[in-house]
């Protein structure tokens, strides 16, 4: 009985805190949208489309890599992804990516290009119909409209991160060099200049998730391209992968006990928990929204009954 009182109590306490109080109601909203959508089977669905999508898009991007004259770019390129993804992926992806740089497959790349255009769209399609579930929005654009804009976001991602990539060599070089002619010592400010090239990385995370956030959704109205999901879900990403890192390189045993398929067991747990982040960013983004539109309803029925 008392633990009985002890909730009625604190249901109570809330919601008059909710009553009064924005950010009670946005976590009241998140809290009963999270659970009646099903926000785990959604994140699921996404993340296992992610998981098809990958190795086509990986493979038609990489194809294009032995035609750009770029000496030991394989090197560069790993160096790249090995501070966005999980370090117990790094030697299986290292392996892949020299195969691919080394050899120039010009019949792969003609039917990569078709195949991985349309296959590649597919982690995109899911997250938008995870979208279009919140707010309970049928897609009514069309199927080759969908597409495109699916293939459009690809195109805009992938755009994105070769300017990340681009930075993030850029500035290792530029860094590099100064120190080398001992025009920056070892120091606080070497340390500061080098933490810049990773905050690129959290602004490519930031940039892209924003941009899915606004363009993906079969919504009219759309929230600001800067905003707190966006935010909440970079800064989740990087969190979420970094501590997924540590975990697989000192606990994790994927591959003693999965052998060369535990890097695929482990992928698709890291694209698990990003599909999480990415709905539960979107999913805070709508509860802020219902707010908004429910206050700004209340105010219009307010000035309603003042006039009568």
């Amino acid at each position: 009985m008392k633990r009985k009182n002890l909730i009625r109590e604190f249901k109570a306490i809330w919601a008059e805190y909710e009553e009064h109080y924005v950010l009670c109601r946005i976590i009241s909203i998140l809290y009963q949208k999270i659970f009646q959508f099903d926000i785990d089977v959604r994140a699921a669905a996404v993340a296992y489309n992610f998981t098809l999508a990958v190795f086509p898009t990986i493979i038609f991007l990489f194809s294009l890599l032995p035609y750009m004259p770029i000496d030991h770019l394989d090197l560069k390129m790993i160096g790249f992804l090995k501070g966005t993804i999980p370090k117990n992926l790094h030697g299986d992806l290292t392996e892949l990516i020299r195969e691919i740089v080394n050899k120039k497959r010009g019949g792969v790349l003609s039917f990569g290009f078709i195949f991985a255009l349309y296959a590649s769209t597919s982690g995109i399609m899911a997250l938008i119909r995870s979208f279009n579930l919140t707010y309970k929005t049928n897609e009514n654009r069309g199927f080759i409209k969908e597409r495109v804009i699916a293939v459009a976001l690809n195109f805009l991602l992938t755009f994105v991160l070769l300017i990340a990539f681009v930075v993030f060599i850029v500035g290792n070089f530029v860094l590099k060099m100064l120190a080398k002619k001992d025009l920056i010592e070892y120091n606080f400010t070497y340390y500061l200049t080098k933490s810049l090239t990773y905050l690129s990385i959290f602004s490519v995370f930031f940039f892209t998730i924003s941009i899915i956030y606004y363009y993906a959704p079969a919504i009219h109205k759309r929230w600001k391209f800067f905003n707190a999901g966006s935010i909440t879900a970079s800064i989740l990403t990087i969190s979420v992968t970094n501590i997924f890192s540590y975990y697989l390189v000192n606990f994790a045993s994927y591959h003693k006990i999965y052998g060369s398929i535990g890097s695929l067991i482990a992928l698709m747990v890291w694209l698990y928990f990003i599909a999480l982040i990415l709905i539960v960013g979107f999913e805070i983004n709508a509860s802020i929204d219902q707010v908004k539109t429910e206050d700004s309803d209340q105010e219009k029925d307010t000035d309603y009954f003042n006039t009568y």
